[in-house]
């Protein structure tokens, strides 16, 4: 019951997701992810990208150390977890975080800004820009568009877009038959594909700054 509960709250976030991450990459030209929190650990429930996406190391149903990416900063900044798991953190890449002390100011400055960034913290020569999807102090999964550096812009032009993604992500959510539950953070991806059709919404489309 437990395992088809999570099922379906997670079908009905990805459902409520889609169409506005398919805009995003329209928008943008980068590789899309939509994600969520398991322990110390990044699980990504949505990729689009195309040939780009391939080069990256993420995939769907993979997962990652959350300190290494900014799905997994902007979560854990806006759930202001105690970090009592993050105690030996290991490096993807020489830029990577190290320890909770290191962490610890970079969440505060995510919560500061309302946005993460990753600068070649997961993969050399990938950035990447997200921001948490939920309500305030309750995100439930992250969007964030990465790509190659040269083609990554960490101020408004990617900033703006992400958030309000992010933000027409959670309206569509909260719009549905029925609430998407944080409570039920983390959510473990239970297939590597993806999921069913998305179910029609009236959101407006969206407009970039």
């Amino acid at each position: 019951v437990e395992l088809g509960s999570l099922a379906v709250h997670q079908d009905r976030l990805h459902a409520a997701a889609l169409p506005m991450l398919h805009e995003l990459h329209r928008a943008t030209g980068l590789v899309v992810h939509l994600s969520s929190l398991d322990g110390t650990d990044v699980v990504y429930l949505e990729q689009i990208g195309g040939a780009m996406g391939a080069a990256l190391a993420t995939r769907i149903g993979g997962r990652q150390p959350a300190h290494c990416t900014a799905s997994g900063k902007a979560i854990l900044a806006d759930q202001r977890q105690t970090l009592d798991e993050f105690t030996a953190l290991a490096r993807k890449t020489r830029y990577s975080i190290g320890s909770a002390a290191q962490l610890r100011p970079e969440l505060d400055k995510v919560r500061g800004h309302g946005v993460a960034f990753d600068r070649e913290e997961l993969q050399q020569g990938i950035g990447c820009v997200a921001a948490p999807i939920g309500s305030i102090g309750d995100a439930v999964a992250a969007v964030s568009v990465s790509g190659p550096m040269p083609r990554m812009t960490f101020d408004q032009r990617l900033v703006a877009p992400v958030r309000m993604t992010a933000m027409g992500i959670w309206r569509n959510v909260e719009s549905g038959p029925t609430r998407v539950a944080p409570t039920l953070q983390p959510i473990r991806p239970l297939r590597c594909g993806p999921s069913a059709a998305p179910r029609e919404t009236n959101s407006r489309a969206l407009q970039y700054a």
